[in-house]
């Protein structure tokens, strides 16, 4: 998602909305299945290839809040698009909310990586791993 420095703060004239939609025409390799796989490969161009969502600014967000908040945000900015007319908008609003769904949980929180949350995971794995070592070097 290539946002102005600015427009990812919330600041400046390019400022963008929490939930809009970035198009810039690019496909993106997600499985819709099988008949919605052939309508997004014709018609990837109308689809949005990420959204505007800065839900980290929560001490304590978590994926689940972070998730949530990204697809209502996005709902709300985008009442115009869901009501599209169209001839094949049933198709088009299948694959648009999956779409959603699939940006809205790639997003993350740069803070998660900061506070080092997976190595934390990781050090209480070998602290286990250690001390079953040791009671069965005892037990033995």
């Amino acid at each position: 998602m290539l946002l102005p420095r600015d427009a990812k703060k919330g600041r400046g004239p390019n400022r963008q909305l929490a939930g809009a939609l970035i198009r810039q025409g690019h496909k993106l390799d997600i499985d819709f299945g099988a008949k919605d796989n052939q309508y997004y490969e014709a018609n990837y161009w109308q689809f949005p290839e990420g959204i505007h969502c800065d839900s980290c600014s929560e001490a304590n967000v978590t994926k689940e809040m972070l998730v949530t908040v990204c697809i209502n945000t996005t709902q709300a900015a985008n009442q115009a698009e869901f009501s599209r007319e169209k001839q094949d908008n049933k198709l088009y609003q299948q694959v648009l909310w999956q779409l959603i769904k699939e940006l809205c949980f790639g997003k993350r929180c740069d803070f998660w990586l900061e506070r080092g949350a997976g190595f934390q995971v990781a050090m209480d794995l070998l602290v286990v791993l250690c001390l079953l070592l040791f009671m069965w070097v005892l037990v033995k």
